[in-house]
């Protein structure tokens, strides 16, 4: 098998990114989708911030979650890093803690 050699490069075209090394990177299409998931993933500063909901089930990692922030005016879209749950029995009350990864200009 020939090794596919993809370049990544950042900003304005003057910053070459790091290595990609994927020896099961057979073809050109999958290291140009494997180019786009490393600029994508390193194209801007992230932060992390935590959302507390009642108890929801389903949401996993990796998936992506737009908030909107009715206190602050603001809308986020962020990528769902952890969850946890707590439950509380006296008084009853069950929650869900969803850490999401925003960039620092995450807002529109």
């Amino acid at each position: 098998m020939e090794a596919v050699d993809i370049t990544v490069v950042r900003g304005v075209g003057s910053k070459e990114g790091e290595d990609i090394f994927e020896p099961i990177l057979a073809t050109e299409g999958l290291a140009l989708q494997r180019g786009k998931a490393e600029i994508n993933e390193r194209s801007q500063p992230m932060s992390e911030k935590e959302i507390t909901l009642p108890f929801t089930s389903g949401i996993e990692a990796g998936q992506l979650m737009l908030v909107t922030d009715s206190l602050q005016g603001a809308v986020y879209v962020g990528k769902v890093t952890a969850t946890r749950h707590s439950v509380r029995i006296n008084p009853p009350e069950s929650a869900t803690v969803v850490t999401l990864e925003v960039p620092l200009l995450g807002r529109y």
